[in-house]
């Protein structure tokens, strides 16, 4: 008599095709999805409510609060647009919604211009030109953050790839003739 247990025989290979599709599963199922986009809307939210509210707090480059202003307004309402259009179901909507997450990839290589080529601003308002310092570290920290997401995609994609090719590439193990029961 065989006793079930949670390791491995030797003689069976590692289903990765399971595997790969346990992963894409958990991706793509639709409450890990709210989830994320949730936390994404509200860091959207964050940024156009900052950049409203210090609108003038950055004298040295007026261009930081006008990012944010136009990063959490098409994030937020690229966001907004697949929830509604999940009622109404609208082709016009999801061209929109392609159109502001475009406008959004692109703001984080603008924002990424304004914000790391302006070096470390003058934080002092006696001084001169200043820059508020929350709104350029929350500026630093958003864009930085978008980067380490759109890196952790590239090799979460590339190595699900390289699994599924090796997957591929592996030879189909033949049943044995002596196996047993």
């Amino acid at each position: 008599m065989r006793v079930h247990s949670n390791k491995m025989d030797n003689n069976e290979p590692y289903n990765i095709k399971a595997h790969f599709l346990g992963v894409i599963f958990v991706l793509t199922n639709e409450r890990v999805i709210a989830m994320i986009s949730a936390i994404l809307l509200m860091a959207d939210l964050s940024i156009l409510l900052n950049g409203t509210v210090y609108f003038n707090e950055c004298p040295i480059d007026q261009r930081i609060t006008n990012y944010f202003i136009m990063q959490g307004t098409t994030g937020s309402v690229g966001k907004l647009l697949p929830v509604l259009n999940k009622h109404a179901d609208w082709l016009l909507l999801k061209y929109f919604a392609v159109i502001c997450n475009l406008m959004t990839a692109g703001g984080v290589i603008a924002g990424s211009v304004i914000i790391y080529g302006m070096g470390q601003p003058n934080f002092d308002k006696e001084i001169g030109l200043y820059c508020r310092e929350m709104l350029y570290n929350l500026g630093f920290l958003y864009v930085s953050t978008h980067w380490l997401l759109l890196g952790m995609i590239v090799i979460a994609i590339s190595s699900s790839c390289f699994c599924w090719l090796y997957y591929k590439a592996m030879p189909t193990p033949k049943p044995s003739s002596d196996a047993q029961t």
